[in-house]
């Protein structure tokens, strides 16, 4: 079966979107892995009382996946973003992925073979719905516990927290079964495959419809509401704190521990807020040339530079994916000691092995 595809960019610009798309894999991979690092070396020094004389031999591997996988002993920010960074690899090595050979090798992957364009599009839709879902539960929690700090201690705890996260995942994976009846590999000219819905089936047509609704209702309305007006309280609460002078530098009669605590709110909820706030501006381009069209019916490009504006919004879109850790690096203090440490750290045993 040839995988031809119909997307005609030129050479100059599919050579750079192609670039960009193995470029977008390299550094979000890069980042991902290094935030994995930072949290699991600093459980791993946690868990020895003398953390900064650990064995000099570094973590060992069974240390790293027991730091990675281990969420009891994690901050509600780091749990944030472990859980993001497993999102982002499933973005950057299976959405971005695809693009990257399609416009290198020009050859859809999806398009292979049924099986493939099947589980592609399901775990595409699944895990471009996890970012936004894990970043609205966060920025939601963030923002009621600064509003209201006694209703979030009681009310919103770590299991509450859990089955939040729970709940929506089995919401996504739910919402996107229906790909696996409607898709199926069509035939467009006789060296062209592409894994689409049977547009001659009328009552396909039909579902297919209703599914992208719902899709469209929960994950660009729904989802990206729920950031922006937390992001807005959240950025609103942050201003406040920081007028009031109740945030890092000074506050005031209260005990040490409720100083720590709450420099320890305000840190998370900037992090949050910071990724939240990257996540909505990158999907605006895609939202405005390619989602909103497609509802409307009304296109606002040529139909000859349609698929070009696909591919740059989407390639912009899933970037995020790949600078959540130098986000993070800027954002948070914390992270950004903790992962020189672990670096430096990683450089001593380098050192000590030649």
């Amino acid at each position: 079966m040839s995988n031809s595809t119909f997307i005609d960019f030129g050479q100059p610009m599919t050579g750079i979107l192609a670039i960009y798309s193995i470029s977008v894999i390299i550094f979000g991979s890069l980042g991902n892995i290094l935030i994995l690092l930072t949290i699991s070396h600093k459980n791993y020094l946690l868990q020895h009382e003398n953390g900064r004389s650990v064995d000099s031999s570094f973590t060992s591997s069974i240390d790293i996946i027991k730091g990675i996988i281990c969420i009891k002993s994690c901050k509600r920010s780091e749990l944030l973003l472990i859980l993001l960074t497993y999102a982002d690899f499933i973005c950057l090595w299976i959405i971005v992925l695809r693009y990257a050979i399609h416009l290198s090798a020009d050859q859809d992957i999806r398009a292979i073979t049924l099986t493939g364009c099947l589980l592609h599009t399901y775990l595409s839709m699944v895990g471009s719905n996890l970012s936004v879902g894990l970043l609205g539960i966060f920025s939601v929690q963030r923002a009621i516990a600064i509003i209201w700090p006694m209703i979030s201690k009681k009310l919103l705890t770590r299991k509450c927290l859990y089955i939040c996260m729970l709940i929506t995942l089995l919401i996504i994976l739910t919402k996107h079964l229906p790909v696996f009846i409607l898709l199926n590999i069509r035939q467009l000219t006789p060296d062209l495959y592409v894994c689409d819905i049977n547009y001659n089936d009328d009552d396909n047509k039909t579902k297919f419809k209703y599914y992208y609704y719902i899709e469209f209702s929960t994950h660009i309305v729904l989802g990206y509401v729920i950031l922006i007006i937390s992001n807005i309280s959240l950025f609103i609460c942050l201003n406040i704190q920081k007028r009031n002078k109740i945030s890092n530098v000074s506050i005031g009669n209260d005990s040490t521990t409720q100083k720590s605590n709450r420099i320890r709110y305000m840190n998370s909820a900037r992090l949050v807020l910071a990724l939240s706030f990257y996540q909505v501006i990158s999907s605006i381009p895609f939202f405005v040339l390619v989602e909103l069209p497609s509802v409307s019916g009304r296109q606002i490009i040529p139909s000859n530079k349609r698929w070009l504006a696909y591919y740059i919004t989407t390639l912009l879109l899933f970037t995020n994916n790949s600078y959540n850790f130098f986000i993070t690096v800027y954002v948070s203090q914390h992270f950004r000691k903790s992962t020189k440490l672990m670096l430096l750290h990683a450089w001593n045993s380098l050192k000590c092995k030649k």
